[in-house]
């Protein structure tokens, strides 16, 4: 069901951990609906009928019947028997977590690639929960000789429909992503570096004032799903690219997790990657166990990595920021909007982008002027001599682009 954004559509949220439910009526703020309470209990086991005990069940309807609520978004993923029970006992709309999350991603996906990661997540989310969303499933399709088969019903039918249309959204995907792999590997000879955190730490922020990109920026959750590149170069002439991707957020969604192959190309092909962290944040730990173990079933958790702490001003006791520095004695602690501390992070890129790149003395023959076009291509070129047994050149590269050069030389 299309939850309506609405700031008049009120909603009652009801879950077990208070941080998780503090994130859960953000998500319900952006995707426009007010937030009007908020119900926690101590976690002890999940109904299979309900997820709540009846005793629970009773407190929540009856805080649904005295705010009149518009609905209840949970803070766990439901089964599809659970849905069926919560809305006929609360009578009325029952979201989950996941739920609630695909569609601010489907509000917000603004370009095709976005789109179809969105609705590929969204097609394999409502593929088990079918019997809830159609009443008509037990009904006979057709008779001998119909598309379904005799006895095939209306919710095989659909399910096999969902199933068509989810192969056919990959193909596509497939073929935007590879363009979008071909891009990235085309920033060979660039040092990459990936922003990854949470949604509404200031990545974006960030990235515009490191780079004078304009990428968007709003005091929302998700309020960009794509990623963003942008080029710089900086006085010792190490080309360095830094990429904005989809934040994250705690139980983000596996489908999601899935689908979004844009981030999941820019985290497998980059050199550097940056854990943006809110210092304003009551536990921030909690944020790096999350990035780590998203980037851990992408397979990424071993890369280089720096840890970085955005919103330093929002910070109200100050000596928060000393226990922090006490605990992540290597990260920096910066300020994007105030443009505090970046001079020094800027300093650290390089100093790691100059752990990738050197500088190379290569004398290539008269016949290898193919060579020459790859240094070009694929390095800053600081010389170029000619030489009795050919071109002599110096360039300034990475050590990927050499290894490439040295191995297919020959």
């Amino acid at each position: 069901m299309k939850l309506k954004q609405d700031k008049k559509w009120k909603a009652l949220i009801v879950g077990f951990e208070k941080e998780s439910l503090a994130e859960l009526k953000g998500l319900v703020d952006t995707l426009g609906m007010r937030a009007v309470e908020t119900v926690e209990f101590k976690f002890r086991g999940i109904c299979a009928h309900s997820l709540l005990s009846s005793g629970r069940l009773e407190r929540v309807k009856e805080r649904v019947l005295a705010g009149r609520m518009d609905t209840v978004v949970f803070d766990n993923e439901l089964t599809p028997a659970q849905y069926k029970n919560l809305e006929k006992s609360l009578k009325c709309v029952v979201v989950d977590r996941t739920e609630l999350i695909l569609q601010i991603f489907a509000l917000h996906a603004k370009t095709s690639q976005a789109k179809l990661q969105i609705e590929i997540a969204q097609l394999r989310y409502l593929m088990p929960r079918l019997r809830k969303m159609w009443t008509h499933f037990s009904r006979i399709h057709g008779g001998i000789g119909g598309r379904g088969g005799l006895g095939e019903t209306q919710l095989e039918i659909d399910r096999r429909r969902l199933s068509d249309r989810i192969n056919r959204l990959e193909k596509k995907l497939k073929i935007i992503s590879r363009r979008a792999d071909q891009e990235v590997q085309a920033r060979e000879n660039c040092f990459k570096i990936v922003l990854i955190g949470y949604t509404n730490v200031g990545k974006s922020t960030l990235l515009n004032h490191l780079t004078g990109a304009n990428v968007l920026v709003d005091d929302k959750l998700f309020a960009t799903l794509d990623t963003v590149s942008r080029k710089i170069k900086f006085k010792n002439g190490v080309p360095i690219v830094i990429t904005d991707t989809v934040g994250f957020i705690n139980k983000l969604p596996h489908n999601l997790v899935a689908s979004f192959t844009a981030t999941l190309t820019e985290i497998n092909h980059a050199d550097l990657l940056v854990y943006v962290l809110g210092a304003n944040e009551r536990n921030p730990q909690n944020q790096y166990d999350t990035i780590k173990s998203v980037l851990k079933e992408l397979g990424a958790h071993d890369k280089p990595y720096l840890t970085v702490f955005n919103k330093i001003d929002a910070v109200k006791e100050r000596f928060r920021i000393g226990e922090l520095k006490g605990v992540y004695n290597d990260a920096y602690f910066v300020s994007a909007t105030k443009k505090i501390g970046l001079k020094k992070l800027t300093n650290a890129f390089i100093n790691e982008a100059e752990k990738c790149f050197s500088r190379v003395d290569v004398t290539l023959g008269f016949h290898e002027g193919q060579w020459l076009d790859y240094f070009k291509k694929h390095g800053r070129i600081l010389k170029i001599q000619y030489v009795p047994e050919g071109v002599r050149v110096s360039s300034f590269i990475s050590q990927n682009v050499l290894n490439h050069f040295y191995h297919n030389r020959n």
